[in-house]
C-alpha cells in the first residue's frame, strides 16, 4: 500500500495483469491493465490503456541503465539483437509503469518515450 497525500494506492500484481486501487472520498477505483508487446520499424512497444513506452532499437545502445534503475522492473533484455548488435531493453511489464520517466529521463541515447 502507498499513500501519495491523501491518496492510498493498493496494489494487486497478478500473472499479467497489474491493478491499482484507488481511494478517493471513500470510492475506490480500480484499474486493470493487460500488456500488449508489439514492434513497429525499429520500435519496441510496451502498451496498456493507461501508459505506452516506446524503445527505439536504432538508437539504443544496450548500456542497461533503464533495465537497472527501474523502481518498478518494467523492462527485460531481449532475446534478439538489434541492428547494432546488442539485447535492447523491451517494456513486457508496461502494466507497473508509474509513469515516472526515470527510464526516460536517464537514457543517454534518448531512446525512451513514455507517454500516458
Amino acid at each position: 500500500m502507498f499513500t501519495l497525500g491523501d491518496i492510498t494506492l493498493l496494489v494487486f500484481e497478478s500473472f499479467k495483469c497489474f491493478t491499482y486501487v484507488k481511494t478517493l472520498s471513500n470510492l475506490q477505483v480500480m484499474i486493470m491493465a493487460d500488456v500488449e508487446i508489439k514492434t513497429e520499424g525499429y520500435l519496441t512497444i510496451g502498451k496498456t490503456d493507461q501508459v505506452e513506452i516506446d524503445v527505439d532499437t536504432f538508437l539504443c545502445k544496450g548500456c542497461g541503465i533503464c533495465v537497472e534503475l527501474c523502481p518498478r522492473k518494467v523492462f527485460e533484455w531481449s532475446k534478439e539483437l538489434s541492428e547494432k548488435g546488442v539485447h535492447y531493453p523491451v517494456p513486457v511489464h508496461a502494466d507497473k509503469c508509474v509513469k515516472c520517466k526515470l527510464c526516460e529521463l536517464l537514457c543517454p541515447d534518448f531512446a525512451i518515450a513514455v507517454r500516458w
